[in-house]
């Protein structure tokens, strides 16, 4: 099925615009829009299709969606950044990762605390699941760390819970255009870094 695709996309781009067309002709694809930034400037900016899969809504050149993981891709270039600036050792001990590991995650039971949200699951240094913890401004950062027990890097801890920090401000400001009422925290959030 042919789609109409709109906005615009600078010379030496067309592959992308190629790309993105060829997702509605050979991956059946409803709707969807992509943005490329180069150099500080928009070189890509298209969309098309529909915003619903009964195909009643056309896509619009803001139509929201959800953006489900996607912050963790950026966590994870900065983490790479870091890692070349030496301020983050991929070789530091790792271990099993809890996964988002803030204490709204964690479940008492009958054979002590149970892990229950392991969207980001994999293994890692320690300081990457208590950052979750330390770096919220809702929990006492010393007292997890003094429940913790074993030493902790405090390099990597402080490394992490800036991660952490741009991972939450990314996905505030994210889901704030569709959830109004997390506006005051995204706004928060992101006055808390640097400009520049």
């Amino acid at each position: 099925m042919r789609v109409e695709i709109y906005g615009t996309c600078a010379a030496g781009f067309e592959p992308v615009r190629q790309a993105f067309a060829e997702n509605f002709t050979g991956r059946g694809e409803i709707g969807a829009s992509v943005a490329v930034a180069a150099g500080g400037k928009t070189v890509v900016n298209l969309w098309g299709g529909w915003a619903d899969p009964g195909r009643s809504r056309p896509w619009q050149r803001d139509t929201l969606t959800n953006v489900w993981s996607t912050t963790k891709a950026m966590t994870s270039l900065c983490a790479h950044i870091l890692i070349d600036r030496g301020e983050l050792d991929p070789d530091a001990p790792q271990q099993a990762l809890h996964g988002d590991a803030g204490g709204g995650n964690l479940m008492a039971t009958d054979r002590g605390w149970f892990w229950h949200d392991f969207e980001d699951t994999c293994s890692g240094p320690v300081a990457w699941d208590l950052a979750a913890s330390t770096s919220s401004q809702y929990q006492d950062g010393p007292r997890i760390l003094a429940a913790y027990r074993e030493p902790v890097d405090p390099g990597q801890l402080a490394v992490c819970e800036q991660l952490r920090r741009l991972h939450l401000t990314v996905w505030y400001n994210l889901y704030a255009e569709r959830l109004p009422e997390l506006g005051p925290r995204a706004a928060e959030l992101l006055a808390s870094w640097p400009a520049g």
